[in-house]
C-alpha cells in the first residue's frame, strides 16, 4: 500500500481557537474576556493601551454558557503585560484567528446597551 499524498503546504498551520477559557480561569483564578478587532494587526490596539477605551468583549467562561457569546460593550484598561489588570483579554483579529499572547484588562464600566463600533479599528475612540 501507498501512503496519500499530504497535499497541505508548509505554510498551513493548524488552526486553533486557543486554551479552554474554563481551563484558564480554573486555573488562575481570573475571568477570561476576548474581543474582536476589525484588522489584521494590533497596531492600533498597541496605541490604545493603559487608556480608557471602549470596544465590545464577551465573557468566554460564564456561569451559564448559554451566555458565552453575548457581547457586551465596556470601558476598560487594556494592556499587553498579561498581570497588569484584574482580568485576561485574548485578542482576535477580523477573520477570527487568536493573536499570540494574552492581554490583561480591568472593566471600568459594562454598558447594557450595545453601540456604534468603529469599523476600521474595532475600539471606540
Amino acid at each position: 500500500m501507498h501512503e496519500r499524498p499530504n497535499r497541505r503546504l508548509a505554510v498551513h498551520k493548524g488552526f486553533s481557537w486557543g486554551e479552554d477559557p474554563y481551563e484558564i480561569k480554573k486555573k488562575e483564578g481570573r475571568e477570561v474576556y476576548d474581543t474582536i478587532i476589525l484588522d489584521d494587526s494590533r497596531d492600533k490596539l498597541l496605541g490604545e493601551q493603559d487608556k480608557e477605551v471602549t470596544f465590545s468583549i464577551r465573557l468566554l467562561a460564564p456561569e451559564n454558557r448559554r451566555m458565552k457569546y453575548c457581547f457586551r460593550m465596556v470601558k476598560a484598561k487594556i494592556s499587553q503585560e498579561p498581570k497588569k489588570y484584574k482580568d485576561i483579554l485574548l485578542v482576535r483579529s477580523q477573520r477570527g484567528l487568536l493573536f499570540p499572547g494574552n492581554w490583561s484588562i480591568e472593566i471600568l464600566e459594562m454598558s447594557k446597551d450595545l453601540q456604534w463600533v468603529a469599523h476600521t479599528t474595532g475600539v471606540l475612540t
